[in-house]
């Protein structure tokens, strides 16, 4: 997952000039955010707003490109499997 977000921002630096600062924002709070997936272990119950709310972070991650589909979908499995 890190050397996912690593690529998107090699990627990103590489074409810096050619993107809005808004794309630039994106890239960069998601990068932030691969910290709080990092931290994000199922392991115990949680209720369907927390999954919720942890399943929407991970889909943010996954439209920026910094998790794959591949990734995506492993976590949802785990976060379903806490309901």
């Amino acid at each position: 997952m890190i050397n996912t977000a690593l690529r998107v921002v090699k990627k990103t630096v590489g074409t810096v000039a050619k993107i809005s600062t808004s794309e630039v924002t994106k890239v960069v709070d998601g990068v932030k955010a691969v910290g709080t997936v990092v931290g994000m272990v199922p392991s115990k119950k949680k209720s369907l707003a927390e999954v919720t709310e942890d399943l929407k972070r991970l889909k943010e991650l996954k439209d920026l490109g910094i998790l794959s589909e591949e990734e995506f979908d492993e976590k949802k499995k785990k976060y379903m499997e806490m309901l």
